[in-house]
């Protein structure tokens, strides 16, 4: 294994010192040593490229586009995490291609698109396809795609309220996977003012499922680790709720706020937990639950 890593990368120096820069003929040749078997000869073609590519990788990309149509799956797989290291951000024609693969027949080269998208993509207003497209894949059947979906919209999505509320739309999927991460997306791009969302974070913490209480917990917090206030009404209705495990879940996602806002949670808390029948009283009394249920709905 050795000699034989040793040959590759003889080669790969000797191309560097023979071959012209940004000469599409090599390219061509190098890309495809991308989609061979071996990951040693695919990764020493990926160190060739980036040190042969010319300035803009243009000679790169096309390459790796006209090989993409004869590779199989694990080709076309690699070819695009190539594309993920090797394009610039947001170049047309490495663009193009992936959002193409939006549409793979393979469910793997369709997820890894989806991944590969949110890196390279700098923005989705260019290509008029893409947001039906994206939509497209938060509603496929299969929780790992919309899982990715999710992933990619996220990393484009801060300024952009449509593809935001597409992660909104998988707040309530059937999928504990894909709930929480839509959760955990949604703390981290959404508008930091929204007083609806951060309500609808909360909710989860009520909710049965460990993983959607934790990621609604690491939401809130982070959205008051974006100096939100949004979360705070609802925070403070939470730390008088009947079950001990959604106040420890409140008072933990408290914990984010800044030092200098501390002194808000000790004087919501009270000095003592309240006993589960008092607690319960106090929250019929309140009237909250009939807030957050109408909030809910």
């Amino acid at each position: 294994a050795d000699s034989e890593l040793r040959v590759r990368m003889a080669a790969t120096d000797a191309l560097r010192e023979v071959a012209r820069r940004g000469d599409p003929q090599t390219a061509a040749l190098v890309v495809q040593h991308l989609v061979h078997q071996c990951s040693g000869v695919r990764e020493a073609a990926l160190i060739t490229l980036t040190h042969l590519a010319a300035p803009d990788r243009g000679d790169v990309i096309v390459a790796i586009c006209q090989c993409m149509n004869d590779a199989d799956i694990e080709g076309r797989k690699a070819l695009l995490g190539a594309l993920q290291q090797l394009a610039p951000t947001g170049d047309p024609q490495a663009v193009e291609e992936i959002v193409r693969r939006l549409t793979d027949s393979s469910i793997e080269v369709r997820k890894t698109a989806l991944r590969v998208f949110g890196v390279v993509a700098e923005d989705a207003e260019r290509f008029p396809d893409v947001h039906a497209l994206l939509s497209a894949s938060l509603e496929d059947p299969r929780a790992s795609v919309r899982k990715a979906a999710i992933s990619a919209v996220e990393k484009i999505a801060s300024n952009n309220p449509a593809l935001q509320s597409l992660i909104f739309s998988r707040l309530d999927d059937a999928a504990t996977s894909v709930r929480s991460t839509a959760i955990l997306a949604a703390g981290r791009i959404c508008d930091p003012q929204d007083q609806a969302i951060a309500r609808k974070l909360a909710s989860f913490m009520e909710v049965a499922d460990p993983s959607s209480q934790v990621a609604a917990q690491q939401a809130l917090g982070r959205l008051l680790q974006r100096g939100s206030k949004a979360p705070l009404p609802v925070l403070q209705e939470l730390l008088w709720h009947p079950s001990p495990q959604v106040r420890e879940s409140a008072n933990a996602a408290l914990d984010r706020l800044p030092q200098q806002m501390q002194w808000l949670r000790e004087n919501w808390s009270p000095g003592k937990p309240p006993s589960r029948m008092r607690a319960a009283l106090m929250w019929t009394r309140s009237g909250f639950a009939e807030r957050r249920h109408a909030a809910k709905g």
